[in-house]
Parts: C-alpha cells; sequence; structure tokens
C-alpha cells in the first residue's frame, strides 16, 4: 500500500495508484508500477510521475510522464493530469489519466487520456520515451453528453471467448455519474462508455472509484458524495456484461456482522484482489475506505466464502465480510491521524513474495 496527505503548500501527492507485476513476468515477481501526481505547491503545475521496482528490490529514478509519452506532446505544454489510474494487460501497463480541474493549464479540464507501455525489458534511460502508444484522448461522448471526468479507474480482465485480457476503464464524470468503457486487446477497438451506475441500480452523485479484476468479472467500488448519503457501493460486472445492484461496503462489513455502525462518511476508495494461498476458486477483496466522523482508513475484505473472521461477534455466524475495522490501528499507525481527511489518498495492490 502506499499512501500520501495533500493540499498543503508543501511537496504534495495529489493522486496514487499502485499495480504489482505477476509472478513470471518479465520483470520478476513482487515488483511494483506506481504512478503519481505530484505538485510542489498548491499554486504550481501538477504532474505526473512513473516509478517501477526492479527485480532486485531497488526503484528506477522517476520518470517525467506529463510531457507525453511517443512524442504526443512537448515541455512547452504539458499534460496536468489531476488523477491517475494503471492497469496489467497482458505483459502491457495501461494508464488512463484525468486532466486537472485546479491546474488545467492548457488543456481544459476533466479530459480522459490512455497510455500504454510494453512489456519486456526497458532500457532505464530511455524508460518515458518507450511507450507503445502516445497519450490518447478518450471518452470524447463523455464530454458531449455527461460532462468533463472527475475520476478514473482501471483493470485488466479476462476475455471469456478469447482468454486475452481486456481493458476496463470505469469513469466519474462531473454530473456525478460512473460510466464504463472496455478495450478489446486484439483490435484495440473501444466499446461506448455505458451507464454503469445506472444498470448497477444508482445513477449517483458518486465522487470517487476504484476497480479490480476478479477472475472474467469486474468488481467495482463506488463512493457517494456526501449529499447523495455518503456511501461505498460495490458492483459486479459479470462475464456477459451484466451489472449485479450495488450493496453498501460499510454496511455490510458492520451493520451485517452485528457490529456498531458509526456512520462513517467515505471520501475515497482503493481496491485489489488477491487469492494466494487459498484453495481454487477462492478469493479475496481487499476495499480501503478513506472516512470521516471520525477520520479512518476503514478496511474490509470481501470473501466469496464465510469466514470466521476476527471481530466477530460471540455466537455470531461466519461472514464473507471481514468486520469493519481502522487499518492504522492494526498496523500501528495510530487512529485516524491525516490518512482519513477528506484530503487524502492512497492505493493498495497485490503482491507477490520472492
Amino acid at each position: 500500500m502506499a499512501s500520501a496527505d495533500f493540499y498543503t503548500d508543501g511537496p504534495s501527492i495529489r493522486d496514487i495508484d499502485e499495480i504489482a507485476v505477476p509472478v513470471g513476468s518479465a520483470y520478476g515477481c513482487l515488483e511494483s508500477h506506481i504512478l503519481f501526481v505530484w505538485q510542489a505547491r498548491s499554486y504550481t503545475p501538477e504532474l505526473l510521475f512513473y516509478q517501477r521496482q526492479r527485480p532486485d528490490g531497488s526503484w528506477t529514478p522517476s520518470f517525467y510522464l506529463s510531457q507525453g509519452i511517443g512524442g504526443s506532446t512537448n515541455a512547452g505544454s504539458p499534460y496536468r493530469f489531476g488523477r491517475v489510474a494503471a492497469a496489467r494487460v497482458g505483459t502491457e501497463l495501461h494508464v488512463c489519466a484525468v486532466t486537472s480541474e485546479v491546474n488545467p493549464w492548457v488543456y481544459q479540464p476533466g479530459i480522459l487520456f490512455h497510455g500504454i507501455s510494453p512489456g519486456g525489458d526497458i532500457d532505464p534511460g530511455y524508460e518515458e520515451r518507450v511507450w507503445k502508444e502516445p497519450w490518447r484522448y478518450l471518452g470524447g461522448s463523455l464530454a458531449a453528453t455527461s460532462g468533463p471526468a472527475v475520476d478514473v479507474a482501471c483493470a485488466g480482465v479476462p476475455d471469456p471467448t478469447t482468454g486475452r485480457e481486456n481493458l476496463h476503464v470505469c469513469v466519474i464524470t462531473n454530473d456525478g455519474r460512473l460510466w464504463h468503457a472496455v478495450r478489446n486487446s486484439e483490435t484495440t477497438n473501444w466499446t461506448p462508455f455505458t451507464d454503469a451506475g445506472l444498470a448497477a441500480g444508482n445513477r449517483g452523485h458518486f465522487r470517487r472509484v476504484d476497480c479490480a479484476s476478479v477472475g472474467g468479472r469486474l468488481d467495482v467500488v463506488a463512493v457517494t458524495t456526501i449529499q447523495d448519503g455518503g456511501q461505498a457501493l460495490y458492483t459486479i460486472r459479470s462475464d456477459n456484461g451484466t451489472w449485479r445492484g450495488f450493496v453498501d461496503v460499510i454496511d455490510l462489513a458492520t451493520t451485517g456482522n452485528g457490529l456498531h455502525n458509526q456512520g462513517w462518511q467515505p471520501h475515497n476508495v482503493s481496491v485489489a484482489f488477491c487469492n494466494d494461498g487459498l484453495d481454487t476458486q477462492d478469493y479475496r477483496l481487499y476495499i480501503l475506505i478513506g472516512a470521516l466522523y471520525p477520520e479512518t482508513l476503514g478496511y474490509t475484505i470481501h470473501s466469496n466464502h464465510p469466514v470466521a473472521w476476527p471481530g466477530l461477534p460471540q455466537g455470531h455466524p461466519d461472514s464473507t465480510w471481514k468486520p469493519w475495522s481502522n487499518l492504522l490501528d492494526e498496523s500501528g499507525g495510530g487512529a485516524g491521524g491525516a490518512f482519513g481527511n477528506e484530503n487524502s489518498t492512497f492505493s493498495v495492490a497485490k503482491a507477490e513474495l520472492h
């Protein structure tokens, strides 16, 4: 997990996303790829950087991607990104980013872009120049019908007909709607964006979203605005393209487990899938939620089989949801703190042991 508090007047991270490369890849196990939006001061432009961990555990220098990849722009007009998401699709690293609402510079706020880095060995001296595709504009239909993007998440999900992974992208627009599109890895064609929130039973108003690939499906957690109830809502897109109805993550992890729900108000979310060490067909979806009142970095796990989780009340049956808790309490980092406030960002990623 990588975390950062921001909106200070010193160097700060505005957004961050991290993925880990699976065992057997060209990079070896436990190699993380991190993208983050960095800002030196509140009045200076936001910059997008990329860093990866080498097989020996050391880290590359950070590479500046705001100037573009593959020659897609120039030093005189860098992109000012405010939100970023990364996904592993086969051997490629895909990145989706949204131009900043705070410092859009020469580009309008809320423009959605996509870029690809190839797999295989990379010459460290030219890492920022070898991306397979330059920044490409996505979401023209979104801008025309729903408005600028305010958040983005993506994941590589296997196609049940081909077995190849496709890129799934979830976007929240400034009218609070949750959208979804798929990039076919064989044809490179995109499906139109469709209203995933409506399909799952809630058109929002959403403010943040994250997603993860779980087998042949896409698991999505989207956070609504406080004015719209302040919920972290969980849905699944099945491999046949249908969406399950939303369920309330915090309610299921507290009230559903016989615990007191203190009325936490979520403001951000990060999710990751893991099945290491579990029986075949088992999975667990790890969910981090930044919540207010009190400030909490909330933590729960959703399992596809009931588990006798520590923290369940005595006599309570096994549950598919781990009881809601503060990750900072469990990790010894203290309760709440800056990680729970509304201006914090964090990322959780699957990792492999060497």
